[in-house]
């Protein structure tokens, strides 16, 4: 994956070029589906983080990986592009979005695009 992005910032490549990275990937169908994704990368990066201190305890950790935050991100654009099944699943994702959604300027841009299409 790195040489396609080489020399990006793999997280904030544009988002066609990511589009092009996951495309052949097992992607999410719906805004749920985005939301369980994103709880198990958080998921994940806590619990590699709570290994990190238990090896080296009040040492900084890091971000996580590249290729991780890459597709966090590219997860995170579909939660913009894909509309809710009903208003029910457009309440469980903006209820979803805190702790797993870090930018206060992409969780707008989700819960607009949520108010928008929601049937």
């Amino acid at each position: 994956m790195g040489a396609v992005l080489e020399g990006e910032e793999l997280w904030r490549a544009d988002p066609d070029r990511l589009d092009a990275l996951f495309t052949e990937s097992v992607n999410p169908a719906t805004l749920t589906e985005c939301l369980d994704e994103l709880r198990y990368w958080q998921w994940l990066h806590d619990i590699r983080w709570r290994m990190g201190q238990t090896e080296h305890p009040g040492e900084f950790q890091g971000d996580e990986d590249d290729r991780i935050s890459a597709r966090r991100w590219f997860v995170e654009g579909l939660l913009t592009e894909l509309a809710p099944v009903d208003r029910a699943e457009a309440i469980h994702i903006a209820d979803g979005l805190k702790g797993v959604v870090d930018e206060a300027e992409r969780r707008a841009e989700i819960l607009e695009h949520l108010l928008r299409t929601c049937p």
